[in-house]
């Protein structure tokens, strides 16, 4: 099939290259002529571990084209996937300006045949409102360091359609994985634009629940890795996401919580547990820079200050909501000198924070600090020296 991905971010070009591995002829297209220019020439916009080799690989094969003429690509498509941003409002609300012009140019240069395919993150009914006779959405399951491996076999794939045709013209888009035994779930627009939020919420849900307890377990004198080993066996639970710490951070946990809060409010519903997920996650990062603050003697100031890792997670230069950011601009502020390291975010911590001071390697900040702070889990960092002090984030 001949496949349009409008969009040529995170969900995009793992998507792109997943169905171009499939067998089908790809196009990935942007507004953003640079973007596309890199593209072509190899270059990756961000990293994501083993991207980049598949996309110069498929693009190779002549599976793979990147275009800045999205109109007459369009033409030529027999779908078309929307993988733009949907980045939060002031209010919370998700931000649809560029779903929504995406759906105006398919609907202006798209073939009567052509079916377009939701992959952006949109709250329920935003399918029902873009007036496209011919549309699904198929939300993306991705995790950041590991999107290669998802995108070539995912979990499940979720269909919401309102017809039967265009549930046919998804399942023919999908055979490979359909025949490699990956589990479909058809359903309706709605229903599956659910999908995407109920999942990200109820993760985030289990990083809150599980730092909540460990700041229980610190009370009254409990392990919380004990707690976390024991109720992770069962089989209802199971120890997935529970690794109390800073809290959760990156493109997704934080925006998708508050969409979902805000279109409950929109339709008159109040969700009660989410909005102390929310709570939980922003209070833990202060809870740990304040142990941070009282490891120092009360005070940051002039006080050299180090930090592992920089990005939201391992495996991704993505700053997004990360805790290091958090914790880089109460330092500065409060007039200490920071040092940092992560393997992959320098350059975008760089952007935020032009004149931080970045080491090459982890041991390079425990060489010149006062304090280590640990706010991410990469397999790269080495033991804590002996005598520096601690404070971990990611217990």
């Amino acid at each position: 099939m001949r496949v349009a991905v409008v969009g040529t971010g995170y969900v995009g070009l793992t998507t792109g290259m997943s169905l171009a591995e499939c067998g089908h002829d790809v196009v990935c297209l942007d507004i953003d002529a640079a973007k596309i220019v890199g593209l072509q020439q190899g270059v990756m916009p961000f990293f994501e571990a083993g991207l980049a080799d598949a996309v110069v690989q498929m693009s190779k094969f002549g599976r793979m084209r990147f275009s800045a003429a999205i109109p007459a690509e369009l033409e030529r498509a027999d779908v078309v996937l929307c993988a733009v941003g949907t980045p939060p409002l002031d209010d919370g609300s998700a931000n649809l300006v560029s779903v929504r012009s995406v759906a105006e140019t398919f609907l202006a240069h798209a073939t009567s045949s052509a079916v377009l395919v939701v992959k952006s993150t949109v709250p329920p009914g935003t399918c029902d409102s873009l007036d496209v006779p011919r549309i699904a959405h198929i939300p993306e399951f991705l995790r950041q360091g590991t999107a290669v491996a998802d995108a070539r076999r995912p979990d499940r794939i979720v269909v919401g359609s309102a017809s039967d045709d265009v549930r046919l013209v998804m399942t023919e888009l999908m055979q490979p994985f359909i025949n490699a035994g990956v589990p479909m779930v058809y359903t309706d627009l709605r229903s599956a634009e659910t999908t995407k939020y109920a999942a990200n919420a109820f993760l985030a849900t289990k990083i809150s629940f599980i730092n909540e307890i460990a700041n229980f377990c610190e009370v009254i004198g409990a392990d919380v890795k004990s707690v976390i080993q024991a109720i992770g066996f069962d089989a209802r639970i199971g120890p997935a996401f529970l690794r109390p710490g800073v809290g959760y951070g990156g493109s997704c946990f934080p925006k998708d919580v508050q969409a979902l809060i805000a279109k409950g409010k929109a339709e008159g519903y109040g969700f009660r547990i989410l909005p102390e997920v929310h709570g939980v996650n922003l209070a833990q990062r202060e809870r740990y820079y304040q142990k941070l603050v009282a490891l120092l003697g009360g005070d940051v100031a002039g006080k050299r200050v180090g930090i592992w890792g920089i990005a939201f997670k391992p495996g991704t230069d993505d700053i997004r909501e990360a805790p290091a950011v958090y914790f880089i601009e109460r330092l500065l502020e409060g007039g200490a000198s920071v040092i940092a390291h992560d393997p992959l975010a320098h350059e975008r911590i760089r952007e935020r924070f032009p004149s931080l001071m970045l080491a090459a390697s982890p041991l390079e900040v425990t060489q010149q600090v006062d304090v280590l702070v640990r706010l991410t889990d990469d397999p790269s960092f080495p033991p804590i020296p002996e005598g520096l002090l601690f404070v971990d984030g990611r217990l």
